[in-house]
């Protein structure tokens, strides 16, 4: 922990606010939500609707500082080929309790409510209901393999002992090709 104090100690100076264009104020936004928080739970469903497209996306794969977009195409591609994975895969999950099942998208949904609360608290004005600011796809990645690993078990075949490997493959292989496109078109064509 000396080392984390320390550390924290010299770049406290460092510090520069995420918006400097209205008052922040982290404290009274967390005093707000305390005081409301079914209100902040609608506001992050009204985030949600208004930008969950863009965090899907920024998820998926905005390259550099969220200005290097992939091929359109390659979005819904993506999320289609990640579910087949998912589906191919599951036949050989392993059972789990129903507890089990409960606990990990309930331990997911926590830290992504506390991810939209640190962007509140750091992006939005206090007591601000317009959509939450600052909030990127890339923040729920490490959330991901607690909602599908407790997912069910898809389907009662079991695919080939091949297939799982072969389609995880050839969308590894997707994925490398259109962002090494998207690189080269942005930065060298």
């Amino acid at each position: 922990m000396l080392p984390v104090w320390g550390w924290g100690h010299v770049i406290s100076s460092l510090y520069i606010p995420g918006r400097t264009d209205i008052p922040l104020d982290p404290v009274a936004q967390l005093h707000g939500v305390a005081r409301a928080p079914w209100a902040f739970v609608a506001l992050v469903g009204r985030t949600l609707a208004a930008r969950g497209g863009d965090i899907y996306r920024m998820a998926v794969g905005d390259l550099g500082w969220v200005d290097t977009a992939l091929p359109g195409w390659f979005y819904p591609t993506y999320g289609i080929g990640l579910l087949a994975c998912i589906a191919v895969e599951s036949g050989g999950a392993p059972r789990m309790a129903w507890w089990q099942r409960l606990l990990l998208p309930a331990a997911a949904l926590a830290c992504a409510l506390l991810v939209f609360l640190a962007m509140y608290a750091n992006w939005n004005a206090p007591g601000s209901r317009t959509p939450i600011d600052g909030i990127q796809g890339r923040y729920f990645l490490p959330l991901a393999p607690l909602v599908l690993i407790a997912g069910p078990r898809w389907g009662a075949w079991r695919a080939p002992a091949w297939a799982p490997a072969a389609l995880g493959g050839l969308l590894g292989v997707i994925s490398a090709a259109v962002c090494l496109w998207a690189v080269v078109t942005r930065y060298y064509l």
